[in-house]
């Protein structure tokens, strides 16, 4: 079977059938007529004179001429009559009389087969008009079913849409307001939490499934975050200076995209999305920013411009945060506790030079108020003043210095105290200072963040955040 329709809606799923044709007739009219007509010769030849029915009236022909006009229309019909009168005439046709004339003899014979070709004509012509109509009928309702599944089709994808772009609209809502809030988070951040910032921004505003962070160390780009990475995964986490990945992004300061001509083969399957993190104090790279994965959906025009405003983004709050440690250094140079730590390391010097090895340790305790920009002054000064009063349950050699502006930023020093016990102190500290403060401010949130010195080098340390 074979499907047909005219219509432009139609598709190989619409129902319409068209019957295969031999010669221009039915093949299933043909068989059934081959069929009816062997049943009435076999009919003839066993229960009658073979004939062809010569001596019943009506003649049994009649049967499928009538039944292929009724059912198939004129052009089977008249096939069936073709037939029919041919096996009529094929027999023994009966004598003439010496009353009839030419004329009369003839009529009487062709009698029979005159009046079916008649009733295929005028039979077969009103039938066959009411199959087209029924033909057209079923091909209207077929179209009609398909252009109901082709609107549905579209409703459902309309509906698909309108939730997709729903959830766009939110999440951007989302990101706008995730995005304020790690801007306003980085006055919280320090170079060590830096990564941890980085990832939270990143994830807020572009969300991919899967990317890295990259810092400049020596001739490498060394893995500095990742999130997302699976232990099937085969990105690397050292890409030397002598790949062409390094070469862009450090040398030239390109922003790599995979769907770009030849920026694919750069990649090499590292990522779909790399960019240069950029120090805007001297305009040189320190880092490198890779998209590994995200998305389709996501993986748009708008997606890979706002993946270069987040690299300059990241830049310059790593130039900020640069500059903030470098002018709380300047602050304590030539400080009191400048001096202070001056004479603890002629102390521990001292010990090198008697071969003494008992280990020195020098531990510092930053204090930060995190209090809002419209807050009064004379709430920094309580908050000073409740620092200074905590002080007092502490040892005799461990002193506390103002660094920050407004007095929202302390540094107590704790010599010969190594980073476990400072930590120790710290959290006593946290608790002495909690009842110290006034209740105008008790609700305001405050860091506490160790740190520990050797030679004036800050180590790894571990951030205690606080609410008095």
């Amino acid at each position: 079977m074979r499907l047909w329709s005219n219509s432009q809606f139609d598709s190989p799923r619409t129902p319409v059938l068209i019957p295969i044709k031999v010669f221009g007739f039915r093949r299933s009219a043909i068989i059934e007529l081959v069929i009816i007509l062997i049943s009435l010769q076999i009919i003839d030849y066993v229960f009658f004179d073979g004939s062809a029915f010569k001596a019943l009236n009506p003649n049994p022909f009649w049967i499928p001429i009538v039944l292929m006009a009724v059912k198939y229309g004129t052009r089977e019909s008249l096939l069936t009559a073709i037939f029919a009168s041919v096996l009529y005439f094929s027999n023994d046709l009966p004598e003439k009389n010496f009353t009839q004339d030419s004329y009369t003899y003839l009529l009487t014979v062709s009698s029979d087969p005159l009046l079916w070709f008649v009733t295929a004509i005028i039979v077969g012509e009103i039938c066959g008009r009411r199959i087209l109509e029924k033909q057209a009928l079923r091909v209207e309702l077929a179209n009609t079913d398909q252009r109901n599944a082709v609107i549905s089709d579209a409703y459902e994808k309309l509906k698909l849409s309108k939730i997709d772009i729903d959830a766009r609209i939110a999440s951007q809502l989302n990101t706008i307001s995730a995005t304020y809030r790690a801007a306003r988070h980085l006055t919280n951040v320090n170079l060590n939490g830096f990564p941890n910032w980085v990832r939270d921004l990143v994830l807020n505003t572009l969300a991919p499934e899967k990317f890295s962070m990259f810092v400049i160390k020596g001739d490498y780009l060394n893995l500095q975050m990742r999130q997302g990475w699976k232990l099937s995964d085969y990105y690397h986490t050292k890409i030397p200076a002598n790949t062409a990945l390094f070469k862009h992004i450090v040398d030239h300061q390109n922003f790599l995209c995979v769907t770009r001509e030849n920026e694919d083969k750069i990649l090499n399957g590292q990522g779909t999305l790399a960019g240069p993190l950029v120090d805007g104090s001297n305009g040189r790279v320190f880092g490198m920013l890779k998209i590994e994965s995200q998305r389709f959906i996501d993986f748009n025009q708008a997606s890979v411009e706002s993946f270069h405003i987040l690299c300059d983004w990241i830049g310059e709050a790593y130039t900020e945060l640069v500059e903030k440690e470098q002018k709380i250094e300047r602050k304590i140079a030539n400080s009191p506790l400048d001096l202070q730590l001056r004479g603890l390391k002629r102390k521990s010097d001292n010990r090198v030079e008697r071969n003494d090895n008992t280990q020195f340790s020098v531990s510092l305790v930053y204090i930060e108020c995190l209090l809002l920009d419209d807050i009064r002054l004379e709430k920094y000064f309580a908050f000073s003043n409740a620092v200074f009063e905590a002080r007092e349950k502490l040892r005799n050699t461990d002193s506390i210095f103002k660094v920050g502006e407004s007095g929202d930023r302390f540094i107590l020093l704790l010599p010969e105290t190594g980073l476990n016990d400072a930590k120790i102190v710290s959290s006593k500290y946290e608790v002495l200072l909690r009842r110290r403060l006034p209740k105008t401010i008790r609700q305001t949130p405050f860091k506490v963040q160790v740190k520990e010195m050797s030679s004036y080098n800050y180590l790894t340390d571990k951030h205690f955040t606080i609410t008095a």
